[in-house]
């Protein structure tokens, strides 16, 4: 089955809070799963750069919900690819943001770390690892 890879960034609003962004990460792993979609959410410094990979009406259908989603601004789609196979198969989406604490990440094994996502970033396409190493 064909699929898609897409790499969006975006700004979050200023009022956003990291409470908000971890409940927003908790629906979106439970929604993720039902409709195959796999990829990986950095938060930094008020950014947002995710990759969305899957099903390729999925993962249109999901980015559009997010760039109408009025937590969001300024968002601009940077690559978007078909492939034959994801990159994460296993995840519903991974997450990183400085702000979580070790007991957070703890808890919760798809809250990264930092040499974790950059080790994940880094074997992806360059083109799609590339706005994360940025960012990071």
């Amino acid at each position: 089955m064909p699929y898609v890879q897409l790499v969006y960034a975006s700004k979050a609003q200023p009022e956003i809070t990291d409470a908000e962004v971890l409940e927003i990460l908790k629906i979106s792993q439970s929604t993720n799963l039902t409709r195959r979609i796999s990829g990986v959410l950095l938060y930094v410094n008020s950014t947002f750069v995710q990759l969305l990979e899957g099903p390729e009406s999925a993962v249109t259908e999901v980015f559009a919900t997010i760039a109408a989603d009025p937590r969001h601004r300024d968002v601009t789609l940077l690559e978007q690819r078909k492939t034959d196979e994801v990159s994460m198969p296993t995840w519903a989406m991974g997450y990183f943001s400085p702000s979580m604490t070790e007991q957070q990440r703890a808890d919760n094994p798809t809250l990264l770390k930092l040499e974790d996502v950059r080790l994940i970033c880094e074997a992806l396409p360059a083109r799609l690892g590339a706005p994360f190493l940025e960012l990071l």
